[in-house]
């Protein structure tokens, strides 16, 4: 019952809303379950006979017309990379940036229909091209598409520390000064747990992680607070703010810190997860064009 279930919740949800055309999934997982439960809708008689029968009961109808689409989607298909470009008024020039797209980001996309009007799954390219629309560098990183454990670190950390330590090395052999990806837990997970991977490794990781909107966001010329959140990232990024702080001053705004190779000061009393930085996306989104 759980893709009938599924789709009787994505109906009820848009027709409060009134929109069916565009739908942000909160993470890369319930991107796949939604799309997922689609194309089984789409394709599966006894699927839709059971989801026809629970939403009768609720008074609601649906015909199979809800498309499912995550922002990063609407950003490569519908706005493109020109689009992006011209938005681009603080280029991020200096900065080297390991883009991580994560293990389930482009999957759904690859495994229903329509997968191949995005991005493959194995070599995605669409998060490195996002890094140079914006200026910055993009490093070469192989484990781009690894897994990070997602939310098994909550009840069983032993068993992920490796898998977010192999994503946080890789990115600090290639010398990058920051990792960035567009999943919450693959951006929550790098960057609260590296003290933890530390202790555990001996290692002396201290890497910013953040979401590519943050920094599609500084490149835009919006703030780097009420826009990015920088000020939320548990590890501070100090040369992207450095690169806001320029923009505002003509020099840095920030105490002394490090780029690559050295120790950076964690943000002090900051949430632990840098989440916040979903309103910043919903402006950057708007302010390019989509509505």
């Amino acid at each position: 019952m759980h893709e009938t279930g599924e789709i009787v919740d994505n109906v009820r949800d848009e027709r409060e809303r009134k929109a069916v055309h565009v739908r942000s999934a909160l993470t890369c997982g319930q991107d796949s379950d939604h799309r997922n439960a689609r194309f089984k809708y789409k394709n599966d008689l006894r699927t839709r006979q059971r989801v026809s029968e629970a939403l009768d009961a609720a008074g609601l109808s649906y015909d199979g017309d809800l498309n499912v689409r995550h922002a990063r989607e609407v950003l490569v298909n519908d706005v493109g990379l020109d689009k992006i470009k011209e938005q681009v008024t603080n280029p991020l020039t200096g900065l080297k940036v390991a883009g991580y797209v994560g293990c389930q980001t482009v999957r759904p996309f690859a495994v229903t229909d329509g997968g191949d009007q995005y991005d493959t799954y194995d070599q995605p390219e669409f998060l490195d091209n996002f890094v140079k629309a914006c200026g910055a560098e993009a490093a070469a990183y192989d484990p781009k598409t690894s897994c990070c454990g997602g939310s098994v670190y909550v009840y069983s950390p032993d068993k992920t520390l490796h898998l977010i330590k192999k994503i946080v090395q890789a990115a600090v052999a290639a010398g990058v000064d920051v990792i960035a990806t567009p999943c919450p837990l693959c951006q929550q997970n790098g960057d609260m747990y590296q003290d933890a991977i530390n202790k555990k490794f001996g290692t002396n990781f201290d890497i910013p992680v953040v979401f590519y909107s943050q920094l599609m966001a500084i490149a835009f010329n919006m703030g780097g607070k009420k826009d990015a959140a920088l000020d939320h990232n548990m590890i501070e990024p100090v040369k992207l703010v450095e690169l806001e702080g320029q923009r505002l001053t003509g020099s840095s705004s920030l105490s002394p810190g490090k780029t690559s190779g050295g120790v950076k000061a964690r943000m002090p009393g900051r949430p632990a997860f840098a989440g916040q930085a979903a309103g910043g996306r919903l402006r950057f989104v708007t302010h390019i064009g989509v509505s």
